[in-house]
């Protein structure tokens, strides 16, 4: 075919995209897709693939070396959200999709976010921070807090690293505060203070926003991860549980064809509040 690459013709890359180009079919590419292109439109077309390609088979490497290196050794509390972009195929969940969704539309354009337990701060970048003024982003794994600042920081993000009961944080100045995946790492106990914490954080008619996985076992010796504390079993619970702090509680579920120990993965999300009491 003989194109012309536009990329430096020194770099380690130029022969794996001048064979692509020389044979588009190696990418399930057929003649049609291009035939009717211009000279300039097709070169761009073919070498924008090439590199999308290539770009491809080194996500899933990058992927599966660092999954092996997070997870390998040691089970952590935190995970790298990163694999969603690099192996998409294997790491895409409908769950973490529509965790998204559930705090979008709560959260108010120029609004304040805390996120407690933010891990690896790749939601807070590059979904909350489109709409946020301000966030505040807490964790007390040095090690996720090392990845937030690395990979994902930005002038609105504030990343603290702290144990949530020991925050020292203005009342009455989050719109939405955020926990995803999360309250499980907390006893019963534990989840009740900071039912109560998250009520002096919120402004008034703000929301508590989150999701948790689902434990349909009895036995407390099949938690779904061992770091976990206090698994709800169900939305029923779930819903229970929150009514006892807050006055309007939201709750949906999601079940997804992905196997757990137990059973495939039931996702609960829910959104609460006090809502303003006017007086007239």
């Amino acid at each position: 075919m003989g194109l012309d690459i536009s990329i430096d013709s020194d770099s380690a890359l130029a022969p794996l995209v001048q064979a692509l180009l020389n044979k588009p079919d190696l990418m399930g590419i057929s003649h049609q897709e291009y035939s009717g292109m211009a000279t300039e439109q097709k070169n761009l077309f073919l070498e924008g693939e090439a590199l999308y390609y290539i770009s491809r088979q080194i996500g899933i490497l990058s992927s599966q070396k660092l999954f092996a290196s997070q997870w390998g050794f040691a089970t952590p509390e935190w995970y790298d959200h990163r694999h969603s972009w690099l192996d998409p195929d294997k790491w895409n969940h409908d769950y973490v999709d529509s965790s998204v969704y559930n705090v979008l539309p709560r959260l108010p354009l120029g609004g304040t976010l805390l996120s407690l337990c933010c891990g690896d701060g790749f939601f807070e970048k590059h979904y909350y921070s489109k709409r946020c003024s301000s966030i505040v982003a807490v964790d007390r794994d040095s090690v996720a807090l090392c990845y937030a600042k690395r990979l994902h920081s930005t002038d609105s993000i504030k990343y603290i690293y702290s144990d949530i009961f020991d925050l020292c944080l203005p009342e009455s100045s989050f719109d939405v505060v955020v926990m995803r995946s999360a309250i499980e790492h907390f006893s019963e106990d534990q989840q009740n203070k900071l039912f109560l914490l998250i009520k002096n954080l919120l402004k008034p008619g703000g929301w508590f926003v989150g999701d948790t996985p689902a434990n349909p076992s009895s036995d407390p010796s099949h938690k779904l991860l061992e770091h976990h504390e206090h698994e709800w079993s169900s939305e029923f619970e779930m819903n229970v549980e929150l009514s006892r702090s807050f006055g309007e509680v939201i709750t949906s579920s999601l079940v997804s064809n992905e196997p757990t120990a137990n059973a495939l993965r039931t996702t609960l999300f829910w959104a609460c509040r006090d809502p303003i009491i006017h007086s007239f």
